[in-house]
């Protein structure tokens, strides 16, 4: 099975998990890039999820991002829906 293929799977298993969140209002959890990136790595560490396949996934998936509301500096976090 191709890397590709596996990084999908994981980001369907993670969609069930976390949901796009359609606003700030409904979010419950934000996650930068990178701290899906780690998700991933750490359900499969044969994987090594490039950041930016993971963005486009995460964009093709439906996620949004704004900077993080709970920071003073600039980062741009997914807005989540926690599903457990």
């Amino acid at each position: 099975m191709s890397n590709e293929k596996n990084i999908k799977q994981i980001m369907e298993n993670f969609s069930r998990w976390y949901s796009p969140a359609p606003d700030i209002s409904k979010t419950t959890d934000f996650f930068s890039t990178q701290e899906v990136v780690d998700a991933i790595n750490q359900l499969d560490p044969g994987i090594e999820a490039d950041p930016k396949k993971i963005y486009q996934l995460m964009i093709d998936f439906g996620y949004r991002y704004t900077p993080d509301p709970q920071k003073m500096t600039f980062q741009l976090k997914w807005l989540l829906i926690r599903n457990f």
